[in-house]
């Protein structure tokens, strides 16, 4: 707070407002300075507040890329998480489906089990969506897995983010 304060008086109090205030008016005399500051020792304050303020707009500069780039962080996190959740969107529809066709299948093994070949037939077909619920099963874990995984991780950096940033 402090520091703003001070940028804010070297801005507002320019050398070219110095001189035409203070140093070009009649009966102006560098040794009677209000202040009871001569001219040199005013210089080296000016300078050093002229060097206060550079450093402290780097400062500030660096602070808004920071806060940008955590933004920017944020944004393609959300995106990532958002594709995330779609895929894994679809993946729980292709699970529905198969455990509906699934279903289907041993209702009509059930009905249909008059013929051994019809039987069998129908036994390899709910084995081969067995197979393929199993599959859609392991992938939705690896996802889920991923998922969780890059949330950590995004959290974890937007959190070392924000501490950089404070």
């Amino acid at each position: 707070m402090t520091k703003r304060r001070l940028i804010k008086k070297i801005k507002d109090i320019s050398d070219d407002t110095l001189e035409k205030e203070v140093f070009f008016q009649p009966g102006f005399e560098p040794e009677k300075i209000i202040s009871g500051i001569k001219p040199e020792q005013q210089e080296k304050e000016m300078a050093t507040l002229r060097e206060r303020l550079t450093y402290y707009q780097k400062k500030e500069t660096a602070f808004k890329k920071l806060q940008e780039e955590n933004e920017q962080l944020k944004n393609q996190q959300e995106t990532e998480k958002q594709a995330l959740e779609e895929k894994n969107q679809s993946l729980l529809e292709i699970l529905n489906q198969k455990e509906h066709e699934i279903f289907e299948l041993e209702e009509q093994l059930e009905t249909n089990s008059e013929t051994t070949t019809e039987a069998t037939t129908l036994q390899t077909n709910l084995q081969n969506a067995e197979k393929q619920l199993t599959t859609v099963h392991n992938q939705m874990e690896r996802l889920e897995s991923e998922l969780t995984q890059q949330v950590a991780e995004l959290e974890k950096e937007s959190a070392e983010q924000q501490q950089h940033i404070q």
